[in-house]
């Protein structure tokens, strides 16, 4: 990820960038030298890669020698230097610790070098301890935000982060502040414009915040600038309490009461630089406004995230208890057309078949011998002065007795086995219900970084053009890709769904994909995102066993719309349509409790429970998924009682098999998972329980020898009946899928 996110940048981009490094060391060497700004470059130049403190040093000293002032400026120059020395000697230490240290470490170096040499040692070396130890916090503050923003895409504006990117932003401020335009400094500028969109983004807290910061950084380098930023604090506050976050609103309430506090305040000798500036910063928050975004900055929002997790966890609540109420019709499923024959017809069959008089007695008008069996079998116990006087002269007396009272026996171990079925059954969807309050009332954090700003910009959008949602949650994934999830009553969702995501795209300028809509019963969800780094190649063919006419497999390729794209075989018992039945049962429920938020291990153990619950006989389906990360590539199987996988990577063919049972067998619903290598370019190969062992040495043959997906996998397919053991085939499934890079992706 690191390394895809900061890819090497063109020779032209470096060449902008070192310049703009160099400009930034003769703009701090020509400003006042106080406070932070006396330290600025040097700071600067601690916590940056060697080619820009190289570029800093070639700015500085450029500025010093022509106005004649490296004697004034040779601390600094110095300190700049051993950096530079340093970086070249350990530059693979890269630490913000290290780079905090070695920043401290060149300032007092340079300055008691330089102290010594004048004879003025004993007196600024304390002066020059406290010097470089706050350089040095200032570079570690410094390059730790380099190191978030590098590493994580994102700066947490809370703990030592928070704290960092405060320290950096006043040296920002304080080194831009140093010098002055028409009474105005650049930082003081640049920090009025930061504190408008601070307060667009993020309301009055952001406003007042970088507003008190600006202020900090500008009274750091000077008591002009500083008296300028004065009031930037309050504006702030007030522009984005009352502004309602519109922008041209914003700058007239940030702009009046700016200078109404300065008139209030007497500062007149203050009021045309401060008006200045003010006008400056008010200009670039309007340009760049309309491009803000909050995708690098994470604020804690505990409200925000509240009302995620408690939406969410009400749709998992809402989705295990629709497939609750399926498992009741599973039921009749199962049991439709296997009616259980009469007793009475049982006694017949088992008694008089093939007796001498069966036609007699069974043949007269009404079949008289019926009625006296039918009280016979209703009878709790066999004694001889209750047995049916009807049937005292038959000469199978004895015989109809015992067997009546084995079926009597029959009977009452059906009810047995019947409640303790049911008991099953009843005690199943009452863990289901446990399991749906223990979701409803847990607390787990979200893979989705929320978004203030654009759930406001995506609810809004959707209201005007007649799409209002019931509820909008917008942000960021870890990938930094930008995901929505955007939830409607069942009866509200527009038509096509297809809608939403147009609406929401031309809103944002942003290319997005939609997931197809998720039912929890009672809510329609739908995920939007920008396209991932990745996508999956898949193709898949099936043959029939023998002369059936119903594959018995089932398959599914189905994304959950949160970057993971997942791959489905199931095998049921046997072939044809009673095998199918199960199998398309089993993806059908996995496909919906994962695109419904459920994790795979507790998906598998609820399906395996309804397996069991509903099944008057033994019944059983494979489950084999695999599971793609489509932001990173990784890949994760998912197996209970499946064949074996094929995966080619890097040259090699490995095959990864589980030693689970398939679900619906065991009361556990066991899950084996297998986290294999797996990178663009790799192929892997799914078979259902059709494929035979002898075949994998001929499909790691074909994996070796191209790279065409749907070849390989008709291969597989034609060579299977020649690869079967036994004379009869079984159902045979083979899906194939390649990870590629996707082109559409935003990155």
């Amino acid at each position: 990820m690191e390394k895809r996110l900061f890819a090497k940048y063109s020779p032209a981009w470096y060449t902008v960038m070192l310049v703009s490094a160099a400009a930034a060391g003769a703009v701090i060497s020509a400003g006042q030298k106080q406070g932070i700004a006396g330290f600025g470059e040097v700071a600067a130049g601690g916590a940056m890669p060697l080619a820009y403190t190289s570029a800093l040093l070639v700015g500085s000293f450029g500025y010093s020698a022509l106005t004649g002032g490296i004697a004034e400026n040779i601390v600094r120059l110095t300190a700049l230097m051993i950096l530079v020395i340093t970086k070249m000697l350990f530059d693979s230490r890269r630490s913000p610790v290290f780079c905090g240290i070695s920043t401290a470490a060149a300032l007092f170096v340079s300055g008691a070098a330089v102290s010594a040499v004048m004879g003025e040692l004993v007196y600024k070396l304390g002066y020059y301890l406290v010097y470089s130890t706050a350089a040095g916090m200032s570079a570690f503050a410094a390059a730790y935000v380099l190191s978030e923003l590098k590493m994580h895409r994102t700066i947490e504006l809370k703990g030592i982060s928070g704290a960092a990117f405060g320290l950096a932003f006043v040296l920002f401020t304080s080194s831009l502040c140093s010098v002055e335009f028409y009474g105005a400094a650049p930082g003081a500028v640049i920090g009025t414009a930061l504190t408008l969109l601070a307060a667009y983004g993020w309301g009055g807290e952001g406003g007042a915040i970088c507003g008190i910061l600006t202020a900090a950084g500008a009274y750091l380098a000077s008591q002009s600038a500083g008296a300028a930023c004065l009031f930037l604090p309050v504006s702030g506050l007030f522009a984005g309490h009352i502004s309602g976050r519109r922008p041209y609103i914003l700058s007239g309430i940030f702009s009046g009461s700016y200078v109404l506090l300065m008139l209030l305040s007497g500062m007149t000798s203050a009021i045309v630089p401060g008006a200045f500036t003010v006008a400056a910063g008010v200009l670039i928050f309007l340009l760049t406004a309309p491009h803000f975004s909050d995708r690098f900055i994470s604020r804690e929002n505990d409200e925000n995230l509240f009302d995620i997790l408690t939406c969410r966890s009400s749709f998992m609540t809402d989705t295990i208890t629709a497939v609750r109420l399926e498992n009741e019709k599973l039921k009749k499923i199962f049991t439709a057309g296997k009616n259980q024959p009469d007793e009475v017809d049982k006694l017949r069959r088992r008694v008089c078949t093939g007796c001498k008089n069966e036609d007699s007695c069974w043949n007269k008008p009404e079949s008289w011998a019926a009625k006296p069996l039918s009280r016979l079998c209703a009878m709790e116990e066999f004694a001889a002065e209750s047995f049916p006087a009807e049937l005292l002269k038959c000469v199978k007396k004895n015989e109809l007795a015992k067997t009546a009272e084995m079926l009597s026996r029959e009977r009452l171990a059906l009810k047995i086995m019947e409640m303790r079925t049911a008991d099953s059954r009843e005690l199943i969807n009452n863990q289901i219900a446990i399991a749906a309050e223990l979701i409803g009332s847990a607390v787990k954090m979200p893979s989705l970084r929320y978004s203030e700003q654009l759930t406001v910009r995506v609810m809004t959008s959707l209201a005007r053009r007649g799409a209002e949602p019931e509820k909008v949650f917008a942000g960021y994934n870890p990938a930094g890709r930008f995901i929505a999830e955007i939830y409607y009553k069942n009866e509200q969702l527009p038509e096509p769904a297809s809608r939403v995501c147009d609406i929401v795209a031309d809103e944002l300028s942003k290319q997005l994909e939609a997931c197809p809509p998720a039912s929890s019963g009672k809510l329609q969800r739908i995920r939007l995102s920008q396209p991932p780094m990745f996508e999956l190649e898949v193709y898949g063919t099936s043959a029939c066993a023998g002369e059936e006419t119903e594959n018995g497999d089932s398959s599914a390729v189905f994304t959950d719309g949160t970057g993971r794209s997942y791959v489905v075989i199931s095998d049921g018992m046997g072939s044809g349509r009673s095998a199918a039945v199960e199998s398309r049962l089993l993806v059908r429920m996995f496909r919906r409790l994962i695109t419904g938020g459920m994790e795979h291990e507790a998906a598998v153990k609820l399906i395996n429970s309804f397996m069991l619950a509903n099944s008057p006989e033994e019944g059983f389906a494979t489950l084999d998924a695999a599971c793609i990360d489509l932001d990173t590539g990784r890949l994760e199987l998912l197996k209970s009682g499946a064949a074996a996988t094929m995966i080619r990577h890097g040259g090699e063919v490995i095959k990864i098999s589980s030693p689970t049972f398939p679900i619906g067998i065991t009361g556990t619903g066991e899950l084996f998972t297998a986290v294999p290598e797996f990178s663009e370019g790799d192929i892997a190969i799914m078979f259902s329980d059709g494929i035979n062992e002898n075949e994998y040495r001929f499909v790691r043959e074909l994996l070796l020898s191209g790279d065409d997906l749907k070849k390989i996998v008709r291969e597989i397919i034609r060579k299977a009946g020649v690869f079967s053991p036994t004379l009869r085939s079984d159902d045979v499934t083979v899906l194939g899928m390649r990870l590629k890079k996707n082109a559409d992706s935003y990155l």
